[in-house]
């Protein structure tokens, strides 16, 4: 996609990415969410599904240890307030035969 003459990244990043950008500071999900939240350098697809699907994870039980809940909520708002955020989820059908 194409905005004012520059390329624009778009990416979606699943839930378990989505996790482990909070649990692992120095990890590859953390660097990817964190260079979105600060430059904004590509749009971050999601959904209210996905959005929904998240709030509900990082309640587990086990993973309230390595969770920090303003940090769980910082994502969730930025996710409301500057993903993309699409309604209609188009069903992909695949092989399992590789």
């Amino acid at each position: 996609m194409k905005l004012s003459g520059r390329l624009v990244y778009r990416i979606v990043l699943d839930t378990n990415i989505l996790i482990s950008a909070l649990i692992s500071k120095k990890a590859t999900p953390h660097i990817l969410y964190q260079t979105w939240w600060e430059y904004k350098l590509y749009s971050l697809i999601t959904s209210t599904y996905q959005i929904s699907e998240f709030e509900r994870v990082v309640q587990y039980p086990k993973l309230q240890r390595f969770l920090k809940q303003d940090e769980v909520q910082t994502m969730i708002s930025g996710l409301y307030d500057f993903a993309l955020i699409v309604e209609q989820i188009v069903h992909v059908n695949y092989s399992s035969e590789s």
